[in-house]
């Protein structure tokens, strides 16, 4: 039962892992960056402002926000070593302070003994006085004892014992228990509840039937099956204790915004088999998710709902997708939940769109990332573009590894491969392309919170406000953290901090980016670099219906950097911003003053490109409904640029297609990299998965990792603060009343 019961509310959720895990965040330097930029473009030379976005939805759950990804389920390797080592102190300091409470507790009897009290079983000193009767004596020992340690509040001593209570395997209750002995059966009716404490699960019922023989429970009618806050329903359920198998009718159950039916459920050899079911949504929910290329962040941008092209007739509850598949395979391994999808059509507002034979789908069991058997298409700068079929394969500690053969075009036809590494933690692509006969690599390793290893071959790699930039072989360690002061100066005026200090290896890029001669000894060097920025806002408005915002600030921005051999870059510039919108038109728009002294030996790679006056402009412009097109750019107006270029970013970005899923193409001038990326803001409601059967195999094993590593806490033990002991004397007091003799 217990594979039933937890498969049934994870199985759902493993299908909803398959839309919102889609490429919503496909590297951790994604998981970074979502939520500082509204433009993914090929620089982030720009501060942005942090723009709160609500969407108006019917969602009142979930207050209308966007499905939230959880990108730290699975700990990295240095934060694994960090809690380890903390956990020991913690556990030796813990051990140290027993050891304190078990000497304090000693001394304190011994001077209880010494001073005539004894200490009770319960940690209570007491005076030792002798109860004679006498009233008088009975009174003075309790005013003595009153001011004993304890009195009205006494005083425990404390220790780490603890007592352990062993649950029943299953508790009944009902309001009429009846014993059938021809049939060896227990009948209960009558508000009839089960529960079963060591897996916490409960049963409710019109009426239950066990039979003692062959230990089979059933429950009929109303049934209502509940595990840690979630629930199950159903018409009928038939439990075999021995086997651990169960079938359930009806079975209908919700968790979140979605809900999961079938018409008949069970469990046979490891695997859960649900027939004739679908799961669906009937609340409107977003599920916001971008693949990682660039594009307008439309999700900023105020909309009037009847503006927006995925808002459905009224009189049409059928939702923007839906997807009927004959056969549904889940393979729950130990690292990782396979989602197949088999023979399956995939509509549009009931019309269908295309039918598909098979689609596999791997998530990790903290559902960190995703990846599935798609082709890949796309285009990397020197390599040129490139497609092919792509194939994925389970690896070990919760990784995958997808092969993809693919054609390759640059300035002449070839051939390739692309191989994706893909874990909780890490993210590394490496590609051959026979037409310029080159190898690429890029990858970025989590190692904590807030520290990482990004590494490249040939590929344009995140150096802040400085611009993505290539060198031939780049590695480098940095750590960086972001913190927000709401209402800093001011009720909406909040100011962030962000930095990041780098230590790696770089090698100069041995060609010139497009457009720049610039001569280099094409060496390689260490580099440490620290980076830090402060955007203040200083005034802010926004009019949501008229669809108008306005926020002003100023940034400042500083780095410095120091080179193995010697050189140094030093960089400060300071200046104002503003974010604003007025309709359809959004736009980033602010200007640098800057002073820098830069002696880079790797001038390719990152010489100082934007000059002493500098200004930067994002803007985005919602055409129509189902067209948005966009623009980021840098110029450099002082003229001391060392390229002699005025544009120092220059891309382009047009999205076509409704809101709810929108394709995405753009090219950037100064890298010559072409984008396609795709951008999906659905409403669950209405929509669904319909299915003739699925089945899970290995249920038990759908559930999250167990094995992360986390932080020991214990109890404040408080050590026992007893009074001074004092001595106590009872004397003969003499009964006025007594009789003289």
């Amino acid at each position: 039962m217990k594979k039933l019961i937890t498969a049934s509310l994870i199985v759902f959720t493993m299908c909803l892992q398959t839309v919102t895990a889609a490429e919503l965040f496909s590297s951790p330097e994604d998981l970074e960056n979502f939520d500082a930029k509204f433009y993914e473009g090929p620089s982030a030379v720009m501060p942005t402002p942090q723009v709160d976005y609500v969407n108006r939805s019917e969602d009142t759950e979930n207050n209308g926000d966007y499905h939230k990804f959880n990108s730290n389920l699975t700990s990295p390797l240095f934060k694994k070593i960090r809690i380890r080592l903390t956990n020991m102190y913690r556990i030796r300091a813990h051990k140290q302070e027993l050891k304190e409470i078990e000497r304090q507790k000693q001394l304190y009897e011994e001077e209880a003994e010494q001073n005539g009290f004894e200490v009770n079983e319960d940690g209570l000193a007491n005076i030792k006085i002798e109860d004679t009767g006498n009233t008088q004596e009975s009174a003075i020992k309790d005013a003595i004892n009153s001011e004993m340690p304890g009195g009205s509040n006494p005083i425990a001593l404390t220790g780490d014992v603890k007592k352990l209570i062993a649950p029943k395997d299953l508790q009944m209750d009902c309001d009429k228990m009846e014993y059938f002995e021809d049939r060896d059966e227990i009948e209960a009716t009558g508000h009839a509840f089960l529960l079963l404490p060591s897996q916490k699960i409960t049963l409710r019922a019109d009426k239950f039937i066990y039979n003692l023989e062959s230990n089979i429970l059933k429950a009929y009618d109303n049934v209502k099956l509940t595990k840690d806050g979630k629930v199950i329903n159903g018409d009928f359920i038939v439990i075999n204790l021995n086997e651990e198998s169960a079938t359930i009718d009806n079975m209908n159950s919700a968790m979140s915004f979605l809900k999961v039916e079938a018409e008949h459920a069970t469990t046979e050899n490891d695997k859960l088999i649900l027939e004739n079911g679908r799961i669906f949504s009937d609340v409107s929910h977003r599920l916001f998710f971008r693949s990682s290329m660039i594009g307008p962040r439309i999700e900023q941008m105020l909309i009037d709902d009847e503006d927006r092209s995925f808002i459905p007739p009224a009189n049409n509850a059928e939702g923007a997708f839906n997807i009927d598949a004959e056969e549904i395979r889940v393979n729950a391994t130990k690292n990782h939940n396979i989602i197949t999808l088999k023979d399956f059509d995939i509509y549009y507002r009931g019309h269908q769109i295309i039918r598909w034979p098979s689609f596999t789908a791997y998530v990790n069991k903290n559902n960190d990332y995703f990846e599935a058997n798609y082709p890949e298409i796309g285009s990397i700068p020197r390599l040129g573009m490139f497609a092919g079929p792509g194939f994925v394969f389970a690896t070990p500690f919760d990784s995958t590894i997808k092969i993809a053969p693919v054609l390759n075009y640059k300035d002449d036809l070839g051939f390739g491969g692309i191989v994706r590494y893909k874990s909780a933690t890490n993210m590394t692509d490496v590609a051959y392309a026979s037409s310029p006969d080159l190898w690429y690599i890029k990858g970025r390793q989590r190692l904590d919170d807030n520290f990482h290893l990004q590494y490249g071959m040939n590929a344009y790699l995140d150096d802040w406000f400085m611009g993505r930039r290539m060198g031939k072989y780049v590695a480098e360690l940095m750590y960086e953290d972001r913190k927000r002061y709401k209402d800093f100066l001011g009720e909406g005026r909040q100011m962030r901090f962000r930095h990041r200090i780098g230590a790696g290896y770089m090698h100069d890029c041995d060609i010139n980016r497009h457009g720049e001669h610039i001569n280099s000894p094409v060496i390689g060097t260490t580099r440490l670099k620290y980076m830090a920025e402060i955007d203040q806002s200083l005034f802010n408005w926004r009019n949501e219906e008229e669809r108008m915002m306005f926020d002003f600030g100023v940034a400042l921005q500083g780095s410095a950097a120091v080179y193995g051999t010697g050189d140094t870059q030093i960089l400060g510039r300071i200046g104002p911003r503003i974010h604003s919108q007025y309709k359809n038109w959004m736009q980033d728009i602010g200007y640098f003053i800057s002073a820098y002294d830069d002696h880079s030996p790797l001038p390719r790679y990152d010489m100082y490109r934007y000059g002493r006056s500098n200004v930067y402009l994002r803007e985005a412009l919602r055409v129509h409904k189902y067209l948005t097109v966009a623009w980021s750019g840098s110029l450099n107006l002082s003229g001391d640029a060392p390229n002699d270029n005025i544009f120092q970013e220059n891309a382009f970005i047009v999205s076509i297609g409704p809101d709810e899923c929108k394709l995405s193409l753009g090219y950037d001038f100064i890298r010559n990299r072409t984008y396609l990326g795709i951008i999906v803001d659905l409403d669950t409601k209405g929509s669904s998965i319909e299915f003739d059967k699925m089945e899970i195999k290995n249920p038990d094993h759908l559930s999250k990792s167990k094995d992360e590593e986390q932080l020991i806490t214990f109890e404040k033990t408080v050590t026992p603060k007893t009074k001074q002991l004092q001595y106590a004397t009872v004397i003969e007091l003499e009964d006025p009343d007594k009789e003289q003799l």
